[in-house]
């Protein structure tokens, strides 16, 4: 059995998303990439899980992003939808960059953490944040891709520190990421720091 490697096509989806949106419309410039992600391979959050996301996600979001190419593609992206402003991206491994998130921006406490797409790397980030103390009671951490390609040291890890960590699983029927005219069961494993 072979891996199947996912390797988007980062050009054409950033002419795409910049040719068919305006400039400083963060609508247009999602609709875009929704229009895009229909027939192109792309992994994103997708409309379910990002309705639940929405929800959780209302301040100054900061990424960080292991691979420089996403996040070159994705902070032009950004930018083009007027969003530089809300968004900040910081390029690397979290456990070299997440110091260089503690010592520009001062970060004591965080209300929402989202993990996504490094599964072999959750629990180590997750680890970092907590020896960090960057957790308060009530904070809510989200990992992605928990059932698809799966998370299973993750979910394992958060299950056996239920006495920390209240957690839910929401199971999500979502596009494939590299056939976008199929669908896959994924979900999102929510846990929440306990008071």
């Amino acid at each position: 059995m072979t891996a199947t490697i996912y390797k988007p096509d980062t050009k054409g989806y950033l002419d795409f998303v910049l040719s068919n949106s305006t400039p400083g419309d963060a609508e247009s410039v999602l609709a875009a990439m929704d229009r895009y992600a229909e027939t192109n391979a792309l992994m994103h959050i997708g409309d379910k899980k990002g309705e639940y996301m929405d929800d959780l996600i209302r301040k100054h979001n900061t990424n960080v992003m292991m691979n420089p190419e996403f996040a070159s593609v994705a902070q032009k992206v950004i930018d083009h939808a007027g969003l530089s402003s809300k968004v900040t991206i910081i390029v690397g491994e979290f456990k070299v960059s997440s110091n260089e998130f503690l010592s520009t921006y001062g970060v004591k406490k965080v209300d929402l953490v989202f993990i996504d797409h490094w599964m072999e790397v959750y629990v180590q980030d997750l680890k970092i944040i907590e020896e960090a103390q960057w957790l308060r009671p009530g904070s809510i951490v989200v990992a992605d891709n928990v059932l698809f390609p799966g998370a299973p040291e993750y979910q394992a890890y958060i299950e056996k520190n239920s006495a920390k960590f209240s957690s839910r699983l929401i199971k999500i029927q979502t596009p494939h990421p590299m056939k976008p005219k199929e669908t896959i069961l994924d979900g999102l494993l929510v846990a929440e720091l306990k008071v």
